[in-house]
C-alpha cells in the first residue's frame, strides 16, 4: 500500500486529484519514472493574460 498512497499524496499535492491523475501518478512510481522536475526556461517567458471561463464573454455574440 506504499505505493498506491504515495500516488494519492503526490496527485493531492499538485491540485485536485482525480483518478486519472492519480493512476499516471501511481503508474510513474511502479515504472520507476518517479515525480518528473519542474523546467525552468533559459529565455524570457512572457506573461499570459487569465483566462475567462463560462458563457459570459459570448453575451455580446448573442
Amino acid at each position: 500500500m506504499k505505493v498506491p498512497t504515495q500516488a494519492l499524496q503526490l496527485a493531492s499535492e499538485n491540485g485536485h486529484p482525480s483518478v486519472d491523475s492519480i493512476k499516471q501518478i501511481y503508474y510513474q512510481l511502479i515504472n520507476g519514472r518517479g515525480q518528473r522536475d519542474t523546467i525552468h526556461p533559459k529565455g524570457f517567458v512572457p506573461t499570459v493574460p487569465n483566462a475567462t471561463r463560462g458563457l459570459a464573454h459570448y453575451n455580446q455574440f448573442f
